[in-house]
């Protein structure tokens, strides 16, 4: 999350470019992507609990979970989670070696139909893809016929990728890509969430600080030491305090609580 506040809203140059600019930015995030793609190339794997992970086999207990499908994450196992915990939390559960080529092939597939879609695209990660969608719908007025387009090419962009590759989405929509990344994480699985202008910063203000893009851990309890619980909180802080006490992460911090990004869409991309 960090690393989207250093390497997105720092692109100074950019930033002046598109600043002012009345955008739709479309992100689109595929559901427990690694999982995913083996419950739909395995059958037995559907429906089941199902864990991919980064090790030397399918039987090894060293390592880490690459991806949990959503039926492994109802015993608490995320990505991240070591996997010999895992195997106690879940023995049941199927524990697959992660198969990079095959996931990248997929990624790469998905790029296709989102470039069908959109002018720009920019990769962010492997499941995760940030559109561009200003000049395709700049026929509609701006406003709700223009959100309202925007929704309908979203909701056929998430059929198109269901249809041709039989894998899920969830995809948010706003004026940025702040934004639009955090209204993809509303309605998972499978989900599709706008957030206009006119909803912000207030959408925002009553979600706890864990879910402002930038905020790890460690971040988390520094902002609750100086009684930051919520985004709405933060937004409150005096800008000048967030900087004197973090630097310019502080200040980048304080402007996403406002949903404020005027960093491009990147061709190419790559979170980076």
């Amino acid at each position: 999350m960090t690393q989207y506040i250093v390497h997105s809203f720092m692109r100074a140059a950019d930033q002046d470019k598109c600043a002012g600019l009345k955008r739709c930015i479309l992100h689109l995030d595929m559901d427990a992507y690694f999982a995913s793609v083996e419950q739909r190339d395995v059958p037995i794997y559907r429906n089941r609990p199902l864990l991919v992970c980064h090790t030397t086999s399918d039987f090894c207990s060293h390592g880490v979970v690459a991806a949990a499908s959503y039926e492994a994450r109802k015993y608490g196992i995320k990505a991240g989670t070591p996997v010999w915990e895992a195997r106690q939390r879940c023995p049941r559960g199927f524990f697959v070696h992660a198969d990079i080529p095959k996931y990248l092939e997929n990624s790469r597939q998905i790029l296709n139909i989102c470039e069908r879609r959109a002018h720009r695209t920019e990769v962010f990660s492997i499941d995760e893809v940030f559109l561009d969608l200003t000049s395709p719908l700049r026929e509609y007025s701006p406003g709700g016929e223009r959100w309202q387009a925007a929704i309908d090419l979203a909701g056929s962009l998430k059929s198109d990728i269901r249809r041709e590759l039989g894998l899920k989405a969830s995809v948010g929509i706003g004026p940025n890509k702040l934004v639009a990344k955090m209204a993809s994480e509303f309605q998972k699985p499978d989900g599709l969430t706008l957030v206009t202008p006119e909803q912000l910063p207030d959408i925002f203000a009553s979600l706890p600080i864990k879910k402002m893009i930038g905020v790890g851990g460690r971040m988390q309890r520094n902002l609750r030491a100086m009684g930051i619980e919520t985004i709405g909180d933060l937004a409150r802080s005096p800008k000048e305090v967030m900087e004197w006490r973090f630097g310019v992460i502080g200040g980048l911090l304080w402007k996403a609580a406002w949903g404020r990004d005027d960093s491009p869409v990147v061709a190419g991309g790559g979170g980076d």
